[in-house]
């Protein structure tokens, strides 16, 4: 199967299904291009039916395994993918029930195993990431927009993952970053005893009680939206399991490493920055917070890693000086975290 056969199999199985969806007469106006995410192929699509246009979005998995979209429909149907559309499922139930004027959630359409996809009905909104910066109000609605978030993760954790208690698995936490430091590419901004730090830390912690469940795996400003009306919802839940409270900490050290802040080695707006960081977890709620800076100061690392990793792809000299930029801030930020 080439790309094109690929895409035009897509095209086929979203057009024979809208009547199923939206009744008799429903059609097929747009398709657009696959556009490659990092773990997913997406289309977006406009239809016409008998209440008005609809514009979806088609989201097909990509893996290591499956890296194209002919490859990814050839493997067939996911359970994995499958889940996923189930989690969407029950966000938007859970939303519903619980009427908070700040949430909103993507609207599921369908699960179409033909094509290993999942169909939602495109939510208009922005990355939270666009709403914190520093123009004119946008301290005050920031963190009405953090609390928000912070109220739609909780939610999630209570409608969708299957929370349940659990205990910390230290010993496989502390060999994995190990690993994880061995794959550190070459601009080192995190140097082996901070991950040793982290894994001597885990060890400590091996068997803390921790609510566990299927994690939302990803849990930044980027996957979180704000609609135009400022509600809250959570995009892409990639259900690993896991101690719940790593998605709270991955936003938070994803509040902490943004580009302006790791650039002046976390000297700039850290007032603001507490604020934001207090607004969040008001309103998350955090039943038991005694692992969340441990948690904290491994998602930093994993950010540190996502640097290396993308600096490996810039010519040596610019590479050379944006190590020097950025190198230091992240270990400081796990010897804060674990002092």
């Amino acid at each position: 199967m080439s790309g094109a056969e690929a895409a035009a199999q897509v095209r086929a199985t979203v057009e024979a299904a809208l009547p199923c969806w939206y009744g008799p007469g429903s059609r097929l106006l747009s398709l657009s291009i696959p556009r490659p995410y990092a773990w997913s192929h997406q289309f977006e699509a406009g239809a016409a039916t008998a209440s008005g246009g609809r514009r979806l979005v088609v989201k097909i998995p990509r893996w290591e395994e499956a890296p194209t979209l002919e490859a990814a429909l050839a493997a067939g149907p996911q359970e994995g993918t499958r889940r996923e559309y189930a989690a969407l499922e029950a966000m938007a139930a859970a939303v519903a029930a619980a009427a908070d004027p700040g949430l909103a959630a993507v609207a599921p359409v369908a699960y179409l195993a033909e094509i290993n996809a999942v169909v939602t009905e495109r939510l208009e909104a922005v990355p939270l990431a666009s709403r914190l910066g520093r123009h004119p109000g946008s301290a005050g609605r920031g963190m009405v927009l953090l609390r928000r978030a912070g109220r739609a993760l909780r939610l999630y954790h209570e409608a969708v993952a299957g929370a349940a208690p659990g205990r910390f698995d230290g010993a496989w936490r502390a060999a994995e970053l190990e690993a994880r430091a061995r794959r550190s590419m070459g601009a080192a901004l995190l140097p082996a005893e901070a991950w040793a730090r982290l894994a001597q830390e885990a060890r400590r912690r091996d068997g803390t009680p921790v609510a566990v469940g299927a994690t939302h795996g990803d849990f930044s400003p980027a996957n979180v939206l704000v609609t135009a009306d400022d509600r809250v919802a959570l995009l892409d839940p990639n259900l690993v399991p896991g101690p719940l409270l790593e998605d709270a900490a991955k936003l938070l050290a994803a509040l902490r490493t943004r580009r302006a802040i790791v650039l002046t080695r976390g000297r700039w707006g850290e007032p603001r920055l507490r604020a934001q960081e207090q607004a969040f977890l008001e309103g998350y709620r955090p039943g038991d917070s005694g692992l969340l800076g441990f948690f904290q100061a491994v998602a930093t690392a994993q950010r540190a890693v996502e640097m290396e990793e993308r600096l490996a792809r810039w010519p040596a000299p610019a590479r050379a000086a944006a190590a020097a930029l950025l190198r230091g801030y992240p270990a400081a930020e796990v010897r804060r975290l674990l002092p």
